[in-house]
């Protein structure tokens, strides 16, 4: 009965002692990152009018896919009258002849930027043939972290393709420059394929996913850093040259897709450390918001209504929690009195897209007697009560004007057509007795007449 007892509470001891190293083992935390892709995202066009060898990633000679054997492409430089990069109808390197002479055929077009991105070829008039390229911001998932899964999702906006020339989507590595410009046709570092969708799946107004295995991630995404992508059809991967009057090519929805839910997304899931994510405060870019976050940056003596404006990006698309302008108005040198932290509200409450930028504003009355600087800086959060950064976040200050009300006199040029010509005959009268000073924020000029 001992030997029993005794077996029994072995068996006991050894389970308990199993329980505790399963859970003293230390777990990796698995973490989810959703991110879409970068406003820069765009395609590259070789066009001409042969169809030969094709030179996957090779940058050091200007080959690709047109011109056969070792042909080469002239680049177009700024010295021809061009800016590598440049956006515009004409794209950053024209296969088209200009007025210059400078350019010539069988080179490469950069597409100007459109809510869409060609991936395929084509021959009408002559060979067409298009690479997507992609970006997005990984800059949050860890250096060490483990890849476990990857999911590309592409949205299709239309689908060209004749009989029996289906082809794989293929998803390659890509080392691109910012922006696109010709040698990027060949940022491709290697050439396997990390992930692919065939055309016979692709439809046009549908979103698509590209599974892509946790190997190929752990080579495709950048840890810490930028992952870019290019998107290349196997066919023109193959040197399968299109016939006469043939589509081969779909279109998808780029990064600058009215619709949010239409642009490229990667969906990431690691093992690691938190994402290191925090959202961001920039100017809104509007007029008046393009190097500051007030309008005006001068206010009078007295009651003075100024508006804060500022633009918060998350690019995981997560919503703020607490959107405020802390405003020191007693110039104490803290934010912490009665009145200080002002909520600011959305400017457009119909975006909900966090990953591009959202504005928020606040009207403010100011008294400003007695305080020559008013200082103020935005404090925005997520909902992980994580601060956002950037330098509307600092602390910045507006001016008052401080001055004797007698020696004082406004010409208010709001609504006033002849306000020019009224202040010439202010000055005809009072003749080397004025210095002039212009206030955009206040819509008047104001005149410091000595006595």
């Amino acid at each position: 009965m001992k030997k029993a007892v005794a077996i029994k509470i072995t068996q006991i001891v050894l389970a308990t002692i199993a329980i505790l190293c399963v859970t003293s083992t230390p777990l990796f935390a698995q973490h989810s990152y959703n991110v879409k892709s970068g406003s820069l995202d765009g395609e590259l066009k070789s066009k001409g009018t042969s169809y030969g060898e094709y030179v996957l990633g090779d940058k050091s000679v200007n080959r690709g896919a047109l011109g056969g054997g070792t042909r080469g492409y002239e680049w177009v430089l700024p010295d021809k009258g061009k800016t590598p990069g440049k956006r515009g109808a004409l794209g950053a390197i024209d296969g088209e002849p200009d007025a210059g002479g400078g350019s010539k055929g069988n080179t490469f077009t950069t597409t100007a930027l459109g809510d869409g991105i060609k991936i395929g070829q084509t021959y009408t008039a002559s060979y067409e043939i298009f690479k997507g390229f992609l970006s997005f911001d990984t800059s949050g998932i860890p250096y060490d972290a483990t890849i476990t899964s990857t999911t590309l999702t592409i949205y299709g906006k239309s689908k060209n393709i004749a009989g029996g020339t289906d082809f794989d989507i293929r998803v390659y590595n890509s080392v691109w420059t910012e922006p696109l410009w010709n040698p990027d046709w060949g940022a491709i570092p290697s050439g396997n394929i990390r992930g692919f969708l065939n055309t016979t799946d692709f439809s046009a107004g549908q979103a698509h996913t590209i599974p892509i295995t946790a190997l190929n991630a752990s080579y495709l995404i950048e840890r810490g850093g930028t992952t870019r992508i290019a998107l290349v059809s196997s066919r023109t991967a193959q040197e399968i040259s299109p016939s006469p009057g043939i589509d081969e090519y779909v279109e998808i929805y780029s990064a600058n897709a009215q619709d949010p839910n239409k642009r490229p997304r990667l969906d990431i899931g690691y093992n690691g450390d938190a994402p290191n994510i925090r959202p961001s405060l920039t100017w809104t870019g509007e007029q008046y918001y393009k190097m500051n976050a007030v309008y005006p940056q001068e206010i009078f003596v007295g009651e003075n209504t100024v508006t804060f404006r500022v633009q918060y990006t998350h690019i995981l698309g997560t919503a703020p929690f607490k959107t405020q302008v802390w405003i020191d108005l007693n110039a104490d040198a803290d934010f912490s009195d009665p009145g200080e932290q002002v909520d600011m509200r959305a400017a457009d409450l119909s975006d909900t897209d966090y990953t591009n930028g959202k504005a928020y504003y606040a009207d403010v009355t100011l008294n400003s007697d007695g305080v020559s600087d008013i200082r103020y800086r935005f404090v925005f959060t997520d909902d992980n009560e994580v601060e956002a950064i950037g330098i509307p976040a600092q602390a910045a200050s507006l001016t008052t004007i401080q001055s004797e009300e007698k020696n004082i006199c406004f010409i208010d040029t709001a609504n006033n057509g002849d306000s020019i010509s009224s202040i010439a005959s202010f000055f005809e009268k009072r003749p080397l007795l004025c210095n002039l000073f212009s206030s955009l924020a206040n819509q008047k000029v104001m005149v410091s007449i000595s006595f």
